[in-house]
């Protein structure tokens, strides 16, 4: 078992990240494995962004405008994708939540007031008009046939060419998207949060291995090697058709997958994560998932924005609740609007000692040795 998690601000040549622009660097680094060990190469896309409102009505007593939207992700002369689209009727831009979605799609259990109180414009979609969640192959293997990208890649992909629309719209604020995604559409939220620089805030619920759970420490709100957790070898096993061609490599046991979650998490700064979990949610690795949270907190430490890495624990089990969807919309006023006063970047439901019953927050392990480093003076 690996003592502990890998040191991000160390290089391959063995010196030691101290300012910004280095870990630009190590950051690149990153992700190219990140596509060619775990998702998968994506495809740069050139083509302008295209959609067509096919059906539109107003809401909530004429405070909002329901809209379905058919964006062309694949290229004009392919047939597009539904998107739903709830936005506020105030006449400025604001932020946009863009869900993936599994088949048919719910609305938001807060929807009114994120909309109309909150002022949040929703998008949601089904990501199974991007791919089928399943072998069967589909229209992105026939135009990218040397990617070698997997499900989780592939409506990532898809998040951001319906960013690529929303860019162009009246209502939305740019480069403030909110994503966000529940259990296998958390890890796509996450992978979208790391390779798109327009999303502010990543959210990923309950995401387990491949997302915010850490891959090398497993556990459940009782403690370390507690429970049956989600691993790399049973989430590739399951689901082969998520990842790119060379996960095997290393879900086999036969390679040591070289990063871990709280390097995923880091990528994303100085830009805002949240991750929302359940203390009941074992599957999803609530220990390591903490763990990992805790080592990523130094590099946004280290780029002076620790207020934007969230992690927020429910009671309950698997699943995405009112709770989950009202921590998001608190966390991005919190990140961006400034509309309470900035807090610390653990945030819970109950003050901490009322939670000490329920998860034994003090006596987690760091699992890691090293800290951020002091920054040159003067640097970026």
């Amino acid at each position: 078992m690996k003592k502990e998690f890998c040191n991000p601000f160390m290089r391959k040549d063995g010196r030691e990240i101290k300012n910004r622009q280095e870990w630009e660097e190590q950051r690149r680094g990153y992700l190219d494995f990140l596509q060619c060990g775990l998702y998968g190469n994506m495809p740069k896309w050139g083509e302008p962004a295209f959609g067509e409102v096919i059906s539109q009505k107003a809401c909530y007593d004429n405070r909002a405008v329901r809209e379905v939207v058919k964006i062309r992700i694949f290229g004009k002369e392919h047939e597009g994708i539904k998107v739903t689209i709830v936005r506020p009727q105030i006449g400025e831009r604001v932020p946009v939540i863009v869900w993936n979605c599994y088949k048919d799609l719910e609305s938001c259990p807060i929807e009114e007031e994120a909309v109309c109180e909150r002022k949040f414009a929703i998008a949601g979609f089904d990501r199974e008009e991007i791919a089928w969640d399943g072998e069967k192959r589909g229209i992105l293997e026939e135009l990218y046939p040397e990617c070698g990208w997997g499900r989780i890649a592939q409506w990532s992909w898809g998040n951001s060419r319906i960013i690529d629309y929303l860019q162009t719209s009246s209502f939305a604020q740019p480069n403030r998207y909110l994503v966000t995604g529940h259990s296998r559409g958390g890890k796509v939220s996450l992978c979208t949060g790391i390779f798109d620089e327009r999303v502010a805030l990543c959210h990923a619920n309950d995401s387990g291995c491949g997302g915010a759970g850490s891959v090398h420490f497993t556990g459940s709100r009782y403690g370390m090697g507690i429970g049956d957790c989600e691993s790399l070898a049973s989430v590739y096993r399951d689901f082969p058709y998520w990842w790119g061609e060379n996960l095997g490599e290393f879900a086999d046991g036969g390679k040591e997958f070289p990063i871990d979650a709280h390097i995923m998490r880091a990528m994303v700064a100085p830009r805002a994560i949240l991750t929302t979990e359940a203390y009941g949610d074992t599957w999803s690795n609530p220990y390591g998932t903490l763990a990992a949270w805790r080592a990523s907190q130094e590099v946004f430490s280290f780029l002076g924005c620790p207020e934007h890495n969230g992690i927020h624990y429910r009671e309950g089990g698997h699943g995405f609740l009112e709770i989950d969807w009202r921590t998001l919309i608190d966390y991005y006023d919190m990140c961006y609007r400034n509309r309470r006063e900035k807090i610390s970047a653990v945030y819970f439901p109950r003050d901490w000692k009322e939670n000490e019953d329920r998860f034994d927050w003090k006596n987690i392990r760091l699992h890691y040795g090293w800290h951020y480093p002091r920054q040159e003076t003067g640097s970026a």
